[in-house]
């Protein structure tokens, strides 16, 4: 995958929230990307985009995993003990809304919180941030 595969767009946005992108970050190093205990064997890549609108922060991250066994491993363990860290270039944020989901060997996370003491639906910004993942459905299809 490359960025500009997975992040082609400068915005995106659904329910009248745009969430602008900011900085992309591209690693081999899938355990920096993590906290927690993680099944990370096999994963050589994670692609990270920070998104952001009024009083709200996102993240979208993508692991390349060996196969879909590792990438079922990983979504599991996102759902009962581990997470992404906070991007390059995203504020600290805490809580929040998120989607994890394996597809094929990938396995995609979408994350929003509110900034500071914001209190805004977070629907639509997590539903903007994860339509990202799109071009991988298209791709898995195609493949």
């Amino acid at each position: 995958m490359t960025q500009g595969e997975v992040f082609a767009q400068e915005s995106v946005g659904t329910g009248g929230v745009s969430m602008r992108r900011g900085q992309v970050t591209e690693s081999g190093d899938c355990a920096g990307a993590v906290w927690g205990s993680a099944p990370l064997a096999g994963c050589t890549q994670v692609l990270r985009a920070v998104y952001a609108a009024d009083g709200v922060s996102g993240q979208f991250a993508i692991f390349n995993l060996a196969d879909s066994a590792a990438a079922d491993r990983l979504a599991t363990a996102f759902a009962r003990e581990a997470f992404v860290r906070v991007a390059p270039g995203q504020p600290q944020v805490d809580g929040g809304s998120a989607q994890v989901r394996a597809l094929g060997h990938y396995v995609v996370v979408s994350w929003v919180a509110a900034l500071g003491d914001e209190t805004p639906d977070l629907t639509d910004p997590l539903l903007a941030v994860d339509s990202i993942s799109r071009f991988l459905q298209t791709r898995l299809l195609a493949g």
